[in-house]
Formats: structure tokens, sequence, C-alpha cells
């Protein structure tokens, strides 16, 4: 699988990212065939059998801030020899002609820093003793901390050169994989199910491109912590060699979007959507108990399949009727038993397209009511628009920037992104929807993870915040696609979350490969708790008291919401202050700075203060004045980011409250619907019921 196969991508972009994408692929397959995947360092291993433990020099690379070791660091010497850490951050050093000698190595990573010398160089001198040991301290520039290779082989091999205890990672006895990207994971029988895409094993530069699957176990039931690592079974055939999980006639076969679908008789089928490579053609593959291989089952809808792939898919509850939702941002949904799953006919696009319209028919292919408002609907025989597409229908004036239903925003700079791959799970520390994925011409070309919150699995999707970053610079960047959350894997009611995404140097910049992290999976963990995530969400003013301003988690109906009035966080983010709520006579409310006396106070929101707001990051762009208007004769208040408001009998007050984030666009996905329920797999409810 390869990160081009989202979404149709559409001029100007299109042919920039196709070129360096069909490059990369060119790229990838050259380095299979020539042998440099897992090699293009200039570091030659010594040889492990002929140099006891006791004789490396042991470097330990940690992030300053927990202690814990950090993966795929490189430590480089002046000759240009580098050392990568492995997923403990160890680095075992012995170059014959340097023991004992005073060495100097160069220190970087992707998402890491060390401090540069007098000298303007990023480094340090070691004195490289046979059995000494240096620990090397990293700041994390990333929120998200790296904390280890999940495929691939030697993942913790520096640190078994060392002596060190390592986690039971790997099949002892078996052909290793060498490289693949994919890492989509549910339940199933008692196990996780894993699959994967183009897989590379080493006993063969050209792998298997029909998709490779495999098992292990739940933590609880003697698999490993998710901190330090995944013990995968792979699916082999009688030589003991990684085998295709699809049994189809076709030489290339992407199996994504996996998820249990109940026939009427209750019974779970596992089921998975597919494209032939980049052909035109797609179709439902289900598993196969008895065999062991993934069967064609039904098809796509004709034309492209993209918008029916991704990472994971979409689990959710609405008016009774459970969904799976697919590709970008779930924009495509079918119901979640085993029929409706089969017979792609009935699957829904989320789209303002009329039915059967593409963009290509001009401004009569757009949905508008009589006010010439733009509507996003659920529609059967129809188009979704990919991010590209949408982005270009705004830079041609097609459509305002406000009418789009998701609008990735940075929450640090107020510029617009353009995305590409990730997922959307339930998170219940949040009390929301959370939504990892990469950006699309950021500082890597596909490298960048961005995280949203939701309140729905429709969002409203738009500021963000970058958690990882896979670039030092315009000519060293790395590519990191197909980002998914494995929500199996969360910890502390969902306060900490886990992460993967494929690690391809064909996606970025960097000259060379780097060894034995090349096209494999790297995890990362986020812990939610802290305040950089804190970002503006939605707050709503009642449709039963206009004068009643609350957050999702402090609304118990959510029949009761109403419109958008801004946005603002939930929690208290750099700079910010509570915005107190008071008074019970409804349409009377009252929101003030100040701490009401005599009653219990209610934190409505967090907001700036209206004057003196350096210590926010808040840009001017995104923020606005927000005011309160009050009728006289009545005392009824309502609350604005218009500071023109025109509404009979209502006066403004001469001083702005506070300043909040502007709601970037009209999308509100409390309009279509009230009931947003997550469905949890029987784990999940186990693990949560156990947690109560």
């Amino acid at each position: 699988m390869h990160p081009a196969i989202i979404t149709p991508i559409t001029p100007p972009v299109s042919l920039r990212c196709l070129r360096r994408l069909a490059a990369g692929l060119v790229a990838r397959f050259i380095a299979l065939w020539l042998g440099t995947v897992g090699g293009g360092g200039l570091a030659a291993a010594a040889p492990a059998a002929s140099i006891p433990s006791s004789q490396y020099f042991r470097i330990s690379v940690v992030d300053q801030a927990t202690g814990r070791g950090v993966p795929c660091v490189c430590l480089r010497t002046v000759d240009r020899v580098e050392f990568w850490t492995d997923s403990a951050g160890e680095a075992a050093f012995y170059e014959r002609d340097l023991m004992g000698g005073t060495v100097f190595f160069y220190v970087e990573s992707y998402g890491y820093s060390y401090p540069t010398n007098a000298f303007g160089l990023t480094g340090l001198q070691l004195v490289a003793e046979p059995g000494g040991h240096a620990v090397v301290k990293v700041k994390r520039e990333n929120i998200a901390e790296r904390i280890y290779r999940c495929t691939g082989e030697g993942i913790y091999r520096d640190s078994e050169l060392l002596g060190l205890r390592v986690p039971a990672v790997c099949e002892e006895g078996k052909e290793p994989v060498v490289g693949q990207d994919g890492g989509l994971m549910l339940p199933f029988r008692g196990k996780f199910m894993w699959s994967w895409g183009d897989t590379v094993s080493a006993g063969f530069p050209l792998g298997v491109f029909k998709g490779v699957g495999g098992t292990s176990e739940f933590p609880e039931n003697g698999g490993l912590d998710p901190d330090v690592g995944v013990c995968y079974h792979y699916f082999r055939d009688a030589k003991g060699k990684v085998r295709a999980m699809v049994d189809l006639d076709a030489k290339i076969v992407w199996p994504m979007a996996p998820r249990l679908a109940l026939d009427r008789a209750g019974k779970e089928h596992l089921l998975m959507n597919y494209s032939l490579g980049y052909e035109p053609h797609g179709g439902i593959l289900e598993f196969d108990e008895q065999s062991g291989y993934f069967r064609h089952a039904g098809d796509l809808p004709p034309g492209s399949p993209f918008p029916y792939l991704c990472s994971a898919v979409l689990s959710y509850r609405q008016q009774g009727r459970e969904y799976f939702g697919y590709g970008p941002w779930g924009s495509v949904r079918s119901g979640a038993d085993l029929a409706s799953n089969l017979d792609s006919s009935t699957w829904e696009s989320f789209t303002c397209l009329k039915p059967g319209a593409t963009v290509t028919n001009g401004p009569a292919a757009f949905d508008r009511d009589a006010s010439g408002r733009l509507r996003w609907v659920w529609r059967t025989n129809a188009s979704i628009l990919s991010d590209t597409e949408l982005a270009q229908l705004v830079r041609e004036g097609k459509l305002r920037p406000e009418e789009r239903w998701y609008r990735p925003i940075d929450v640090n700079t107020g510029a617009d992104w353009l995305i590409h791959d990730g997922t959307v799970c339930w998170n219940p520390y949040r009390g929301r929807w959370i939504c990892l994925r990469t950006q699309y011409f950021g500082d890597s070309l596909v490298g960048e993870v961005l995280y949203f919150e939701g309140d729905t699995p429709l969002g409203p999707w738009c500021y963000c915040q970058k958690v990882a970053t896979h670039a030092n610079s315009p000519k060293d960047t790395y590519g990191f696609y197909s980002v998914k959350q494995q929500p199996e894997f969360d910890k502390d009611g969902g306060r900490v979350v886990y992460f993967e995404g494929a690690f391809s140097q064909a996606f970025g910049a960097r000259q060379f490969p780097i060894p034995r992290y090349d096209y494999n999976e790297l995890m990362y963990k986020l812990d939610l708790a802290d305040p950089r995530l804190f970002l503006p969400v939605p707050v709503y003013a009642m449709c039963d008291d206009a004068s009643d301003l609350r957050t999702l988690g402090d609304i118990e109906r959510k029949a009761r919401i109403g419109d958008i009035v801004c946005y603002a966080p939930d929690r208290p983010r750099a700079g910010t202050v509570p915005v107190f709520a008071s008074g019970t006579d409804t349409g009377k409310l009252l929101l003030s700075l100040d701490k009401p006396a005599g009653q219990r106070p209610r934190a409505a929101f967090y907001a700036l203060p209206p004057k003196g707001h350096a210590l926010s990051n808040a840009t001017p762009n995104m923020t606005v004045f927000f005011y309160q208007y009050r009728k006289a004769d009545t005392g009824q208040t309502l609350y604005s980011t218009d500071a023109a408001l025109a509404k009979a009998g209502y006066a403004r007050q001469a001083q702005p409250l506070c300043r909040v984030w502007r709601a970037p666009m009209s999308f509100n996905p409390f309009d279509l619907a009230s009931d947003w329920e997550p469905v949890l797999s029987s784990r999940q409810r186990a693990r949560a019921a156990k947690a109560h």
C-alpha cells in the first residue's frame, strides 16, 4: 500500500503529487532489487558473534523529559559511520581503531533535538571505552513520543548485542519480515488479527504484494504491553515463508478497512475492502477461516475504489442503526450488518453534490437550498469530494472556505492545511472523537501527524495541532503514511493513545534509507492530558435558551444543541481564563470573567482576555472579540462574535467580554442528528466495564 491511494487527486496539486509518488514507487522497487532496503547508511555492523557484549561501548539515547530510550536516533562519527539506536534507544558501538579514544558523534533524529555547541555542531564527544556506557539526553520537540519499531528484523538488535534483556517481539526460528506497511488490527476470535500491505522478507528483494496477515495475543492473555512492542505470528506457507492472505487472480492487491459484520444469525464475518493497486477497480473480501485466506465477496461501486479504502473503519450508531465509515473522514458509510456491507449500492456518501453529479457539471452540481446555503447530506448514488478537490474549489471561488464540512486549520498559525490519510476513533477520556491524520505538503511531503477533536464522527473537524514531524530540513525528510490509531491499546481510560504509521524514505527527501527502519511501521504514544492538545472546540447555544452557552461535555440532552456560536477550549489552554456562567432564569444567563459569588461556579469555556493576550499562541486572525447583547426591558442576553448583530430590542455592551476562536465554517453535524453513539468492540466494552 502507498500513500497516494486515499482519494482522487485533482490539479494543480495532482501533477506534482503524482510525480513525487510515482518517483517514490520507482525508488522503492529499485531499492528492493538492489538490496538497499535496510541499508543505505554508511555504517557496516560488526559481526555480532565475534565481539563479546562486554567489548561494546554502550550509548543510550533517552528522552530528557521521560528518561525513556528513543528509537531511530542517528549517531554519526566524523568519518560518516552511522549508528542508529534500536527500539530501546540503545546503540552498540565497536570500531576497533576507535576504541578507548575520544569520538565525536553528531546527533540527529526526526522530532527530537540535541544542543548545538560553540562551533555550531550538533553533537558531543564521548570516550568509547570497551564496556563503557554513556547516556545522551535529547529534547523531544514532538508532542507524541516515539516508542518502538513494530515490524522488521532486529527491532532490539543493539540491546541484544549489549547483553540486555529485551521483549520477545520476533518469531524465533522463522524467516523474518524486513519491510512492510499497513498494521491494521481488530480483535477476532480471542486474538488481535493484523493485516499489512506490500511485504518484503529477507529471502528475496521482491516480496508479497497481495496482503499479509497475522495474529498477536491480547496483553491480558500473555501478549506484550503496547508500551514495548507486539509479537506478531504471521500466516506462513508450508515452507515457513510469509504468504499472501488474499486469494485473488491478481498481481497486486491492497486490502484495507477491516471490520466485523454480523449476519442475521449473529455470526461475525471478517471483511475488508480492496483495490488492485492503482487500477480503477475494487471489491470486498471475506475471510475464510477454514483456508486462512480472504476471498472476493462483493463489488465496490464502479470507478475509483480509493474513497472506500482507509486505514481503519469508523463505527458508530445513529438513530438506532449501526454504521461503518470508510475513506477520508468516514465520508462513505454502510450499514454494519453483513447484507448492507456486501451490497455497495446501498452505501451512502456524505456530499454536497446532487445525485449522480460530479464537480465537472459546474455550479449546477451543488445542492443548495432556496437561500443559497450549501447542503451537506448522506445520499446514495453520489460522489464525495476529496481534500484536494475541496481545496481547489475554494481556490477557484466555486465554494467559500466556510462552506466546507471540514476545514483543517493549524491552531498555532491559522493556516489552512491539506490533509492525507488517517483514522477517527472514539475517545472515552475526552468524551469526543479524535482524529489523527497526516498532512500533505507540509514540512515533509507526507510525514507530519496532526491531532483533531470532534463532537461527532463528522466533527466539526477544524482546529488541529501537529504532534509529530518527520522533517529535519527541506532536504532531510521522511515519509510517514497510513497513520492509524490503535484504540485497543488505549491506557488510563483513553488518556494515553497509541498510533503507528509506515516510515518510508520513498516519500521523503533524505538521500539514503535508514537501516532496518525504512519501510516499516513505527509506534508513537500520545498523552491527551498534554496542555498543547487543549484545542478550541465548538461552543453551542442551546436551542431552548440562546443565552445558555455550553461545550459538548456540559450538555446532558444533545437534543438541546443549537447553533455553534464560536470555538473555545473546554480545558485551560495557555493564556486563557475561565468564562463563568451564572443565573438560572431562562434567557438571562450571564457570562463573566469574574467568579460569581454565593453559588457554585460553572466554567462554560476558556477564552482569552479582551486585552493583552500575549501569553497565548493564538494568532490575531484566528481570534475575535466576543460580545454580550442585552434586552433593556427584560434583561435577556445573547452572545455573538458579530460586533453589529441586528437583533430587535438587543443592545451590545460597550466592551467585549473576551476573545474566542472564530467559527471557521458553517457546518454543524447536530443539524443532521442529535445522537452519535460510538460502537465499541467486545474487548473495549469488557475493559471499560472492568475499569468502572
